[in-house]
């Protein structure tokens, strides 16, 4: 079965559907230290599979249907976050395990039912786990300039 929503196709009927990580095991965590401005990709949407429970969930972030537009893409990082305001009761929250803010990459309400037409464009928190660094032809550059001065 093959469900299609928008312009994206995917199959079963939802990412939950797909859900890789078996119940009781550990959530996987990548730390890449990552710093605003830096380059990343997206892992693929089955990558990200890989690491969510059956409900989508990784360390308690949701890897949401609204993420799968930007799989396989590449943004700069905007922020890491490690604390938020609960809106719900207004205190101020830590996460046990930061989370990624990239570059013009917000929530467009497109593909969730209960979230069509969403006016907040709120920014998409990611796993560093669902992510990749990606070198820029400078750090190539530096890193091969430091080899040969080793040699």
């Amino acid at each position: 079965m093959r469900s299609t929503i928008g312009p994206m196709t995917w199959a079963g009927s939802s990412p939950s559907s797909r859900a890789r990580r078996r119940a009781g095991s550990p959530a996987p965590i990548v730390q890449l230290n990552l710093q605003p401005g830096e380059l990343v990709k997206v892992k693929s949407h089955d990558e990200g599979l890989a690491t969510v429970t059956a409900n989508n969930f990784n360390r308690g972030l949701h890897f949401d249907v609204e993420m799968i537009p930007f799989c396989g893409r590449t943004f700069r990082e905007r922020q890491t976050i490690s604390k938020f305001l609960d809106e719900k009761t207004g205190r101020m929250k830590t996460l046990k395990t930061p989370a990624v803010i990239l570059e013009n990459v917000w929530c467009n309400s497109l593909y969730s039912h209960c979230k069509l037409h969403g006016p907040r464009s709120i920014y998409i928190w990611w796993r560093e786990v669902w992510l990749e660094r990606v070198e820029t032809p400078r750090q190539v550059e530096r890193t091969s300039a430091a080899d040969r001065a080793l040699t």
